[in-house]
């Protein structure tokens, strides 16, 4: 019965992974058959954060109110600063998604916090998606969803022995506004 169960949660483990692995093909299809992950749909230049005085463009709102296109840094957790996305590299950045790659920092607070100087780096893959009006700012939209792929080890749910976190992880973005 145990091994009958074990072999029922790697079959949906799989099925789980099969399930992401083609979502993330077909956007990727999207992008490129839309025209928007050619290199002439971007803007000349390095890929560097931008102004959000980029016309048509959705932004990614950062703690400080700072909105940004094609960022270099996205932090998850503003209370601490604790887990954050940097070396960001984006593939395309439309009105509709925004695909990119990166490295995510979590700092792991063993004993704690304070003392902890350890800070644990995973490879990640980004899709920004579901723009909506951003308030107070006419014309202008926001994406309100970040997911993060993992392509590589995965952080832990309890530091340093708890189980891996899942392949993907979303998180709602909000506009933030200065204190």
């Amino acid at each position: 019965m145990a091994m009958a169960m074990g072999l029922a949660r790697a079959r949906l483990r799989t099925a789980a992974r099969r399930v992401v692995l083609c979502a993330i093909a077909a956007m990727t299809a999207a992008a490129i058959l839309t025209g928007c992950a050619s290199p002439a749909a971007r803007p000349a230049g390095p890929p560097v954060a931008a102004t959000a005085q980029q016309a048509g463009f959705p932004v990614v709102i950062d703690c400080l109110g700072h909105a940004d296109v094609r960022p270099p840094e996205i932090v998850l957790t503003c209370a601490d600063y604790g887990d954050r996305l940097g070396r960001l590299h984006w593939a395309s950045w439309a009105a509709s998604a925004a695909f990119g790659s990166g490295t995510e920092w979590i700092h792991y607070c063993v004993p704690d916090c304070a003392e902890s100087r350890t800070w644990n780096t995973f490879p990640v893959r980004m899709v920004l998606s579901r723009p909506e009006p951003w308030p107070g700012h006419r014309g202008r939209s926001y994406f309100t969803r970040l997911t993060e792929i993992y392509t590589g080890t995965r952080p832990r749910y309890q530091v340093p022995h708890g189980a891996s976190l899942p392949q993907t992880r979303t998180w709602g973005l909000v506009p933030w506004t200065q204190p």
